[in-house]
């Protein structure tokens, strides 16, 4: 492999990676954006517990606050994967 073709690889990662990072950022603000507000917040107090349970929103909420930690656990392998092959450049 010459130096031109390692240049080509290194650049197609670098950027393949950047797309995905940026890519999962605007999708953990939107998931973060969809979630409704927490059981300590007033508009939630309202509703109360045996509402939400009822309609069955509970699994809904729990499913998008997994989905966030799995995203925001992406992103951080993400920049891991990015320092390291700034590092070996």
């Amino acid at each position: 492999m010459g130096i031109l073709e390692k240049r080509k690889h290194f650049m197609f990662l670098y950027v393949f990676l950047a797309v995905i990072l940026i890519f999962t950022c605007l999708l953990l603000t939107v998931v973060i954006t969809i979630q409704n507000p927490k059981r300590d917040s007033l508009s939630y107090s309202s509703l109360g517990d045996k509402s939400i349970q009822i309609f069955g929103v509970q699994r809904v909420i729990n499913f998008w606050e997994k989905l966030t930690c799995i995203l925001a656990i992406l992103i951080f392998i993400f920049i891991y994967f990015f320092n390291k092959i700034l590092k070996n450049r």
